[in-house]
């Protein structure tokens, strides 16, 4: 299912639990094996309540429930409907397609604040790995998390995106958005970011968390020293 839901659901009892979760908007999240063995089974299970069970319900009704299930996407940036209903001949609403504008302005400085705070979340998220960091009160952060699984580009059939997600440490809805939005789709493909993130980029203070990033790796050193 690509639809989240509200803030607190499905948390984690751990980051180590969180890194190795499932992650709504990640597709392909099993190995051949398992989605071998899971479509064989759902075919069995298909075919006797076709034959033994009541009416089942019309291919236009379970289509549109897909689309109801995949319109509640605007909690984090750059999370898309289905693939199948981005790549029919009238994408669905919600899907990049619609947001596609080539030469839009402020498109360079956007993209460099935004992979700037990248790879200092990228930079805070191996400090973690390494021993901890915290961040002086009062800062605001991101957090790159990995997931298992695989998401799929919604406007480039076939190729695959990311695998990890950034979130603001105030919370998912301060900002949070999939790696592999800002290159692939806002970078490669033109795709404008809605307004409300475009200010959460403008306004996040990249240089201090630099800092307590860069004070946070010190520390570590330090204590690795001793």
């Amino acid at each position: 299912r690509i639809a989240r839901g509200k803030d607190g659901e499905g948390s984690c009892p751990s980051d180590l639990d969180c890194r190795l979760a499932f992650r709504p908007g990640f597709d392909s999240r099993f190995t051949l094996g398992t989605a071998v063995t899971c479509s064989c089974v759902m075919a069995a299970a298909v075919v006797f309540a076709m034959v033994a069970g009541p009416p089942m319900v019309s291919a236009s009704h379970v289509f549109a429930g897909r689309m109801d299930v995949a319109s509640p996407v605007q909690e984090c940036e750059g999370y898309w409907p289905e693939p199948a209903l981005c790549f029919s001949s009238s994408p669905a609403d919600g899907c990049p397609q619609h947001r596609v504008q080539p030469g839009w302005a402020g498109k360079a400085e956007l993209l460099e604040k935004l992979r700037k705070m990248e790879a200092v979340a990228h930079d805070f998220q191996e400090l973690q790995w390494a021993g901890g960091c915290a961040l002086p009160e009062g800062t605001a952060g991101i957090k790159k998390l990995n997931y298992r699984g695989l998401a799929w580009s919604r406007i480039k059939e076939g190729e695959f995106v990311g695998s990890a997600e950034f979130e603001d440490t105030r919370g998912r809805g301060v900002g949070c958005w999939p790696d592999g939005y800002s290159s692939h789709y806002v970078n490669e493909h033109d795709v404008v970011p809605s307004q409300r993130f475009q200010d959460y980029v403008t306004n996040f203070d990249v240089a201090s968390f630099s800092a307590a990033v860069e004070a946070c790796r010190a520390a570590t050193s330090d204590k690795s020293l001793n």
